[in-house]
């Protein structure tokens, strides 16, 4: 159902700007794809960005997203990669 949700997103619609548009493009065009790459998703709790992605958490793998407490900073990126890049060669496409 959430697939086919974000298959039907038209970004004009949403008002949103060219960047962000074609990364919801990209991510579109791979979740369609039969074997398509897995979709990664770390953020911080607190990140100023984070309620944007609610829209995409249903379409994704929940295994995938990894979150913790803290802003759009390295401060926690890094430690969400230290915690994601041990699994990478794992992940398998949905």
């Amino acid at each position: 159902v959430y697939k086919r949700q974000l298959q039907s997103w038209k970004p004009g619609a949403a008002g949103y700007p060219d960047h962000e548009a074609r990364a919801w493009r990209w991510l579109q065009q791979e979740m369609a794809e039969p074997g398509g790459k897995p979709i990664v998703l770390a953020y911080g709790n607190s990140d100023r960005l984070a309620g944007a992605y609610a829209p995409l958490l249903p379409a994704l793998n929940p295994s995938y997203v990894y979150t913790r407490e803290g802003k759009h900073r390295w401060t926690t990126w890094k430690p969400l990669w230290r915690e994601i890049a041990p699994q990478i060669d794992s992940l398998k496409s949905p």
